[in-house]
């Protein structure tokens, strides 16, 4: 979707489009709330069969490597070789039932296999049974890094950077970032998920707007809410 649209669409539902209260409702701040409910609505609808990374929802980021050692992850044998991203994801992931939702990890070559991807809790299992597969190339993400382990793989002494698809927390801040990769223009946002984010956020925003003066002297109030609930419709499909 198009961010600008995604902002007229709610300020159409405010009755804000020319309304001196469009003051009270900064952009940043009607996108702070909404990538919240976005992150909410997507848990929810994920948490009960929803197709995992779903395409119209991810977003690429290019990351640049270091080598490093198992310091920050202590998880990781000592042994194998250690790349991290040189600066922090611009966004955390959304989490569903302590699953990220990364969709893959690799280079920039679209016809490239990614690399096995697993969660930090993981890494200890490994450690614990020494079942580290030679060759193997592993992915987890701490604290918004990424890192890349493997034990004797050749491909990580010459690996610099990757490229991370998934969906994140804050598109904005992706979009924003100077590591976004791929459709940096586009809102990863479906149509049908729109109107369902919309109607969360509704009530929220309308008791951030000031409450308008009644200009008239008189005994009754004047003053009429332009802002009306979005309609309703059938619950969002999993497909």
């Amino acid at each position: 979707m198009d961010r600008d649209k995604i902002l007229y669409s709610i300020k159409e539902a405010l009755g804000i489009l020319s309304d001196d209260r469009s003051f009270d409702l900064p952009d940043s701040l009607i996108m702070y709330e909404y990538e919240i409910a976005r992150a909410t609505f997507i848990e929810q609808l994920y948490s009960k069969g929803g197709r995992y990374n779903d395409v119209d929802l991810l977003q690429f980021v290019k990351v640049t490597l270091e080598q490093t050692n198992n310091t920050p992850c202590p998880n990781v044998p000592s042994r194998c070789k250690i790349l991290r991203s040189k600066e922090p994801l611009p966004s955390s992931f959304i989490y569903v039932h302590g699953r990220s939702l990364i969709d893959n990890v690799g280079s920039s070559n679209p016809l490239s296999r990614g690399f096995e991807v697993i969660e930090y809790n993981r890494v200890r299992d490994i450690r614990n049974t020494e079942r580290i597969v030679k060759n193997k190339v592993s992915v987890f993400v701490l604290n918004d890094y990424v890192y890349i382990f493997g034990d004797n793989n050749p491909s990580l002494v010459t690996m610099n950077e990757v490229v991370v698809s998934g969906i994140f927390e804050s598109p904005d801040a992706v979009m924003q970032s100077g590591s976004c990769y791929e459709n940096c223009n586009n809102y990863p946002m479906k149509n049908q998920y729109h109107t369902y984010v919309m109607e969360m956020i509704f009530n929220k925003l309308i008791s951030k707007l000031s409450i308008p003066k009644d200009e008239v002297n008189d005994s009754n109030s004047n003053v009429q809410m332009q802002a009306q609930a979005p309609a309703k419709k059938q619950k969002a499909s999993n497909d």
